[in-house]
């Protein structure tokens, strides 16, 4: 029993050890004002200050880059050593126009959208505006969004689906995926007319043909009648 104990501990060390990679640095980074998206070596972390977790890298120099609508890119140079966390407090600096704002704004999360629905080949709309038909792949919705966006997924038969990408969603994550079932119109069958229900309810329905076959059944009766008469009477007179 004990030796199950001793192994399961050794599993569980040995998984530990894998967990953190050889040789790396943590990095942990805060901004004023919050919200600024994170950078390591050029590549988004996934994450805005604080730091939800800590940023691992091999030990050694590696570029950090802040990036904040508003604000200058803060770039600098940090130094990762092994198996220690380094604690990273920033103050951005304003920028000094807009237009400066805006050329570092490839250094901005670009949203991309991805739209799948059932059945596929359903319009959708962003805002109004024709983004594609289903599935719609990796559509780019560019940063720094203040407003929410309508979605809109229609097709021919089907009920369209209204739906809102927030705001915040578009401030904090890179990809958006919607998927949506839509629901089939189903038809109304049409109601009778109080005619037609009434011929419903004495069993048969009472239309022009069956009027005309009715007519042309009893002229045939009638001439037979007639013909049967005259025959008759020809006998008697022989007789």
């Amino acid at each position: 029993m004990k030796l199950g104990y001793f192994i399961c501990f050794i599993i569980i060390f040995v998984s530990a050890l894998n967990s953190y990679a050889a040789n790396a640095g943590y990095l942990w980074v805060n901004s004023e004002p919050k919200g600024a998206f994170i950078y390591l070596d050029g590549e988004y972390q996934n994450m805005m200050t604080p730091a939800t977790k800590l940023i691992e890298a091999e030990a050694g120099r590696h570029k950090l880059e802040l990036s904040k609508q508003g604000y200058k890119l803060y770039e600098k140079w940090q130094d990762f050593e092994e198996a220690k966390v380094l604690e990273v407090e920033i103050l951005m600096a304003d920028s000094d126009s807009e237009e400066e704002s805006k050329t570092i704004s490839i250094r901005y999360v670009e949203v991309y959208l991805t739209v799948r629905s059932d059945p596929p080949g359903s319009d959708v709309y962003l805002d109004g505006e024709f983004i594609g038909k289903t599935p719609v792949a990796d559509y780019t919705i560019l940063p720094g969004q203040e407003d929410n966006k309508k979605l809109l997924i229609e097709k021919k038969g089907y009920h369209s689906y209204e739906g809102i990408i927030y705001a915040s969603d578009l401030k904090t994550r890179i990809k958006i995926n919607v998927t949506q079932e839509l629901r089939p119109v189903v038809a109304i069958p049409k109601l009778p007319s109080s005619d037609e229900k009434e011929n419903q309810e004495g069993g048969f329905v009472i239309n022009d043909q069956v009027l005309i076959f009715t007519a042309i059944l009893i002229a045939i009766i009638i001439i037979i009648i007639v013909r049967m008469v005259i025959l008759r009477k020809q006998d008697e007179q022989e007789k």
